[in-house]
Order: C-alpha cells, then structure tokens, then sequence
C-alpha cells in the first residue's frame, strides 16, 4: 500500500516538473513586426463592433418581449381557469341549496333550475370567449407595435451607421 502511495505521488511530482516550465512561459508576446492597422480600419473595426452590439440589443429585447407575453398569456389562462372553477362552485352550491329549499321538486321547478343554470353557464363561456378574443387581439396589437418599433430603431440605426461610415 505505502509503495503504491509513494509511487502515485512520484509520479504526479514528475508530472508537475513537466508541467512547470510550460506554465511558467506564459503567451508569447505580441508580433513586433506586425504593423498598427491604420485609422480607417479602427473606424470599420469600431463600427461592425457597434453593429454586432446594436443586433444583439434587438434580439435580446424581443427575446424579452416574447418572454413577457407568454408570461401574460400564462397568467390570463390561469385566471380564467380559476374564473372557471368558481363558476363551477357556484353552481354546485346553487344546485344544492336548490335542492335542501325544497326537498322534493316539482319537474317543472326542476326543469326552470337547470334552464337557469344552463344559460348561465352559456353567458359565462360566451363572456370568457370574448375576453380571450380581446387578450389575444392586445397581445398581437403589442407585438405589432413591436416590430414597428424595432424597425424604426433599425432604420436610425443603419442611417447614423451610413453617415459614420462615410465620415470614417
């Protein structure tokens, strides 16, 4: 056991005096004979770094938008599922009042009951229909404008860039 031991860390002692030279080098300096780009190229340079920035700018705002709007669409869905399950409770609290007011209905009563119920029900799924028609047409009006406006941006953007570009 002492043997293996004293030969694992042999070896990784040689392997640290290999090692130790090459680390201690570090980079090669720079090229003395390598020429300093001219005034123009540090322009275009300093220009397509500011182009790839502006790009990335744009993607990373509609990433967030995008982001924003899932997260809207998540909590309406939510909302209208819990909107759902409390009409729900309503009803079957309705239903059971009904039922402990007067023990032993007449069809007719029952029958106006569940017609009341059931035209609630209809009133309640044609008014969540409409607010998710009217989210849907917010959310899309949004991602117009959006585009709109990011469009706009890009037009300034590549003007002011076609201007420097020249003055470069």
């Amino acid at each position: 056991m002492l043997r293996k031991m004293m030969l694992l860390l042999g070896g990784a002692a040689l392997a640290l005096t290999i090692a130790m030279p090459a680390v201690a080098k570090g980079k090669p300096p720079a090229n003395p004979n390598k020429p300093t780009p001219s005034a123009h190229t540090l322009c275009l340079q300093n220009l397509d770094k500011g182009h790839k920035s502006f790009e990335q700018s744009q993607h990373a705002a509609l990433k967030a938008f995008k982001a924003q709007q899932r997260a809207d669409l998540k909590a309406f869905n939510a909302q209208q599922k819990l909107d759902r399950t409390k009409f729900r409770d309503t009803q079957a609290a309705a239903k059971t009042a009904f039922m402990t007011q007067q023990p032993t209905p007449t069809g007719t009563q029952v029958a106006a009951f569940i017609a009341q119920q059931h035209a609630a029900a209809k009133a309640f799924n044609v008014q969540q229909r409409a607010d998710r028609k009217k989210f849907h047409a917010t959310q899309h009006t949004a991602l117009a404008t959006f585009r709109q406006q990011q469009k706009a941006a890009q037009t300034t953007f590549h003007q002011q860039e076609k201007v420097a570009r020249k003055a470069c």
